[in-house]
């Protein structure tokens, strides 16, 4: 049986806001996680790809997809949540 990779909706890039929810780090730690990272790598960018991101940490991709795919399906600004007592957003970010 072949299992597919399930696709990165949203587009490539990685948000420290993203960071952020998937590490557990604060706003700060995780723009600084963000601004790293992009250094290390010398991208030359002022963006970063999940791909990266992942790679550099040792992340399994797949499960870093799977796990802000609904996140980003949920609400465009992931970080912010139009309803706190929104009780699948708040379970996807640990509450």
């Amino acid at each position: 049986m072949e299992f597919r990779t399930e696709r990165l909706k949203g587009g490539i890039l990685i948000t420290p806001e993203e960071i952020q929810l998937i590490s557990g780090y604060d706003k700060d730690v995780a723009q600084k996680e963000f601004d790293y990272i992009r250094q290390a790598l010398q991208t030359g960018s002022n963006d970063l790809m999940v791909k990266q991101y992942c790679d550099f940490r040792g992340l399994d991709y797949k499960e870093v997809v799977s796990f802000i795919n609904p996140i980003r399906e949920h609400c465009s600004y992931p970080w912010i949540a139009d309803d706190v007592s929104d009780e699948f957003f708040l379970k996807r970010i640990g509450f």
